[in-house]
This record gives C-alpha cells, structure tokens and sequence, in this order.
C-alpha cells in the first residue's frame, strides 16, 4: 500500500514538474492565435499588392530602406520565395551602392531612394536591416550570392566607424553629395545580436570586433531609468569635458520606441540591458507613452505608443520569455494592428513591417 501511494505521490510530481517545463513558454491561446494569423494573411496580402504595384514610397515619393529591409526579412521567414525575389530586385536595383569608380562605398546602403533622383546618404540601421534580410535569404533560398553581398554590407557598415573624442562610435551616415560623413550616431544604429550570428558563422575578427565595440557602447548609453539614451554625439564633450556623458537624448527625454527596437536586438550580447528596458515598461502605467525622461523615468508627454512601441516590446518579451509581458501588450498590439489592418495608413510600408515581423515571433515555438 505504501510503494503504491509513493508512486502515485511521485507520478503527481513528475507530471507537475512536466507541465510546468512545457508550459513555461508562451503561445497565444486560440482565440489570438486566428487573431494573429488573421492579421498575417491580410497585412501581408496587402504588401504583396503594394511590391507588386510598385508602391511603397512614403508621402514624400521615397522609399525607405528600413520599410524594405524589414519587408525582406518577412518574406524569408516566411519561405515567400516570389515575394523575397521582388524585394531584393528593388534592394539590388536601388538601395545597394556598387559603384566600381568608387570602391570606399562599396556595399554601401542608401537610407532612401526616389525615382530620377540622386541617391543623397548612406544609412546605418538601414544596412544592417538590409543585411538581415539578405542574410536569412540566403538561409533560406539557398542563396549564395546574398550572403556575399551581407558580407559586403557589413563591411561598408564597419567603415562608417570612427573615433571622436576617444569614443568609438557608427556615424549615422555617408553623404555621397559632399563625401563627408555625419558627426553622430543613433543607438538604433546598432545590432549587436545579429553581428554576432555572423561573427559566428564567419570567424570574421572584423565583425567580432563590431560586436564587442557595439555591445560596450550600447551599455555606457542606458540611461538611469533603465532607457536607452538616442544620440552618440562625441563633439559634445568639448564643452563638458570630464563628465564622461556618452550618449544623450534633447532635454533627456527618450522616445520608447527606440529602446525597445534597439534592445530586442541585444538580447544575446547584453541581456541586462534589454530586461531593463523591459522592467521599465512594465513598470510602467497603461497606456504607454511614447516619450519619458532619461534620470526619472517619468512620463514627458501625453502622447501614446503605438504599434512603434508594441511591435518590439513584444518581440523583446518572446525572446525574453516573459510571459506577463506578453500577455500585458498583446491586447493594445491587436487593437492597433486590426485598425491599421482595416485601413493601412502611413508610413503603411513600415507599420506593415513591424506587425508582419511581431507576428511572426509570436506565433514561432519557443526560443
């Protein structure tokens, strides 16, 4: 009686202990995941159209790389070979710099591009975002001549490297009209995460050493609430010299979305950084603003977080496993994607990008 009652005992351990392991991670309960799924069909239906149209200019005739770069990236993980196809078209035809007379710029990537007009800048977040889908192309399609050409990006990335002020930092960007290059940089400009996949898989001491200059400067800009500060503009330090202030934001105030972008993306390299983020947004009342003040951590203004916000909190919340997180931004991230859904708006590309892409985070199984 007894060795039947200690193995029933320890049946009821066992199972606990499987359930709770197998449940820690989250997947949508069924009621959102046709939600969600929903919203993948009918977002990326739309974008379909709109690639296949030609249109995904801004209202100002541009089309911006980072809407593309975002898009490419969808399309690979999606295994949507045709659409993947059409983007890197448009990538190759107009985004990526190949200029034979000009090897400094070499794998360059313009920010932007307007038909008949000069390209006018370079852009570093948008390089890295081309990169990525490139990179998860040649994965997936089996396409060698993407990876060459990922290689070469990051190449031109790391020549947009300098040191001010005895501060490492990426410059924000080329101009290809006066050949100079901007005196600062944008910690969205940084994807530690991504670089060390590549550092991996490459061996390149090039990349490994974007990796670590990129992580140990993301971690001198984290601001005393837990935020990320927005600008690395060493020349600063000419007028405070000895205050050892790396990065700031005007007025302090930070925008959220910026950190919640950048520290998704440090998740790997400097997992600290990014649960900080976190804490701060959870810590936070609902709804979210969008702007908050660096030292104190309080609320600057009245304005809401949207899908800007949303989209990489919950991203950063999967890969964090933080299930209350998830649960908490899901809801507004629904709400705000349905109606974008109902009536695509602009910056329709982008807004499409960053549902498309937290989608697909979601509803893939446990990192």
């Amino acid at each position: 009686m007894k060795k039947w009652v200690f193995g029933l005992v320890s049946l009821g351990i066992a199972v606990c202990l499987f359930w709770t392991f197998f449940s820690s991670a989250w997947m949508p309960r069924t009621s959102d995941r046709e939600r969600l799924q929903s919203l993948l069909d009918r977002v990326g239906q739309d974008v379909r159209r709109w690639v296949d149209a030609g249109n995904l200019e801004r209202p100002n005739g541009c089309v911006y790389a980072v809407d593309v770069g975002q898009l490419l990236f969808f399309a690979a993980k999606e295994k949507d070979r045709e659409l993947y196809q059409k983007l890197r078209s448009l990538v190759q035809a107009h985004l990526l710099v190949s200029d034979p007379s000009d090897p400094y710029t070499d794998g360059f990537v313009a920010w932007r591009f307007k038909e008949g007009d000069p390209l006018d800048a370079s852009g570093t977040t948008e390089a890295l975002r081309i990169a990525e889908g490139l990179w998860w192309g040649s994965r997936i399609f089996d396409e060698p001549s993407d990876r060459e050409w990922v290689k070469k990006i990051i190449a031109g990335y790391g020549r947009h490297a300098g040191v001010d002020q005895g501060i490492w930092f990426i410059r924000n960007y080329f101009n290809f009209q006066t050949r100079a290059f901007s005196v600062n940089s944008f910690l969205i400009d940084y994807d530690p995460d991504f670089l060390a996949r590549i550092r991996d898989e490459t061996n390149d001491e090039k990349v490994a050493e974007l990796v670590e200059k990129s992580t140990d400067l993301i971690r001198k800009a984290v601001a005393a609430s837990g935020l990320i500060y927005d600008v690395v503009q060493p020349e600063i330090l000419t007028l405070m010299p000895g205050s050892g202030q790396v990065a700031f934001s005007p007025n302090d105030v930070i925008q959220l979305s910026n950190s919640a972008a950048l520290s998704e993306r440090v998740v790997k390299e400097a997992r600290d950084v990014a649960e900080g983020v976190m804490k701060f947004a959870m810590n936070q009342s609902d709804p979210l603003r969008l702007y908050y003040e660096g030292r104190s951590g309080k609320e600057f203004h009245s304005k809401r977080s949207g899908i800007e916000s949303y989209g990489p909190l919950l991203r950063l919340a999967k890969k964090l496993e933080n299930r209350d997180a998830i649960e908490r931004f899901l809801p507004p991230f629904l709400a705000f994607a349905e109606k974008f859904a109902r009536n695509p708006s602009q910056p329709r590309a982008y807004t499409a990008s960053e549902i498309l892409t937290t989608i697909q985070v979601l509803l893939a199984p446990a990192p």
